[in-house]
């Protein structure tokens, strides 16, 4: 569980530094969606296979299924092998979109 002191941090401004752990962290603050969508959308901007791996595997276990979906997409993009095991997880997903996300990834990775 992550604890934050004083006030959430401005998820621009983590884009801005570039500061990949700071929104690794805040995907996982489970009391608002919108800071956590932001968050991955600013992960997203940051063009590093790895980053890309953690933050989408790490983000399969989150409650909004807009933010498991984009984890899909991601892992996807960057074709990795070790984003076969979380995207074949994901597509036992109770969400549809979910699974959707899970199985494109895995087509575009080459795995049938």
């Amino acid at each position: 569980m992550v604890f934050w002191f004083g006030k959430k941090p401005d998820v621009a401004e983590l884009e801005k530094k570039r500061d990949i752990k700071g929104l690794i962290k805040a995907l996982s603050y489970k009391k608002d969606e919108k800071f956590r969508t932001a968050a991955e959308r600013a992960i997203d901007s940051v063009d590093d296979p790895m980053v890309e791996w953690l933050k989408g595997a790490e983000s399969f276990s989150d409650p909004c299924s807009r933010v498991r979906s984009d984890a899909a997409k991601a892992l996807g993009r960057i074709g990795d092998s070790r984003a076969v095991k979380p995207l074949t997880l994901a597509l036992n997903d109770p969400r549809g979109d979910v699974r959707s996300s899970a199985a494109a990834a895995l087509k575009k990775m080459g795995n049938r």
